[in-house]
């Protein structure tokens, strides 16, 4: 096992969390929580500068942060924003955000918390504006909460809908985004989460972590649990070990190495085992591995796919 490089001191510390969580980013740019944060400078800073009226992408990426560095001491802070008042699908939208963290990193009551939110917000009348954020909130609730109510109440927009239609097999694109938004797209969340809570009441630690190793490589539910799994494998690391979480990111990789994928075009396949490829020798370097000689060559390419555990140099 390689030793990681040291903390930034708090000041940088500071610079880089401002820098990352306030920033606001193009359409397509892809950032990441920066790396070697001392937790307890991050924790203060999301219970001090993350406030209930900051933009929908900045309270994402405060989430994000305390996914990554675990930041269970800021569960309260998150869920204090449920008892803010929602007044429009922004709003709604930022609330859905609190609700995932809480559900990810909360205990059973912190849990009920976020699931109690989730079905006031179901309730609201706009509900069908920001219906999409709460079908993706759907994998992050805790074991005990329901996803039933929202498949409801989308079943009762849907109907409406049709109801209005002159011709009920005439096209009608909010209908059939209701229609999708069921099914497929709620019945895939519920299938996500509960192969999730599965894996994570699963007794060996070698299984978890091969499980969630599948998830971040895009291999299993790759829509709903792919950027949650990167976190989750940092926490099982806490919770087994980090040569376990490496075992199974390798078992992982062959896996996706054996993966038949002829019915795609090439161009798309070589894309996605490159990108395969970069989480599996990233993540291995973040948690301590040692790199095989072709997989440190892989390594060392500057244009090889960013990713959670892709290397930082830059401190500001």
């Amino acid at each position: 096992m390689t030793s990681r490089p040291p903390e930034h001191d708090e000041q940088t510390a500071k610079r880089l969390l401002r820098n990352y969580i306030f920033y606001d980013r193009a359409a397509t740019e892809q950032i990441f929580v920066p790396h070697r944060i001392p937790p307890g400078v991050a924790s203060a800073f999301i219970r001090r500068e993350v406030k209930w009226d900051i933009l929908l992408e900045h309270m994402k990426n405060a989430g994000n942060t305390a996914r990554f560095y675990l930041l269970r001491d800021c569960v309260e802070h998150f869920a204090s924003f449920f008892k803010e008042r929602v007044r429009d699908q922004a709003e709604a939208r930022r609330a859905a955000e609190c609700i995932k963290v809480v559900g990810d990193l909360g205990d059973e009551g912190q849990q009920g918390q976020a699931g109690e939110s989730f079905e006031r917000l179901i309730k609201d009348r706009q509900l069908e504006g920001f219906a999409d954020s709460m079908v993706r909130t759907v994998f992050h609730l805790g074991p005990a909460v329901s996803p039933h109510s929202l498949e409801k109440r989308l079943q009762e927009l849907y109907q409406e809908h049709v109801k209005r239609l002159p011709d009920p097999e005439s096209p009608d694109t909010p209908t059939n985004a209701l229609s999708a938004l069921i099914q497929p797209m709620l019945a895939d969340a519920v299938a996500a989460k509960q192969a999730k809570e599965r894996l994570l009441a699963s007794p060996r630690g070698d299984a978890r972590a091969r499980g969630l190793a599948r998830m971040y490589l895009g291999l299993d539910h790759s829509l709903y649990a792919q950027e949650w799994a990167g976190y989750a494998l940092i926490a099982e690391s806490k919770r087994s070990d980090e040569k376990t979480v490496i075992e199974g990111i390798r078992r992982a990789f062959k896996d996706l190495e054996g993966l038949k994928l002829d019915d795609h075009e090439a161009e798309v396949v070589a894309e996605y085992r490159n990108d395969g490829r970069a989480r599996t020798v990233d993540a291995i370097n973040y948690f301590g591995g040692e790199l095989t000689a072709e997989e440190r060559q892989f390594f060392e390419r500057q244009n090889r796919p960013r990713n959670l555990f892709t290397p930082q140099e830059k401190t500001s």
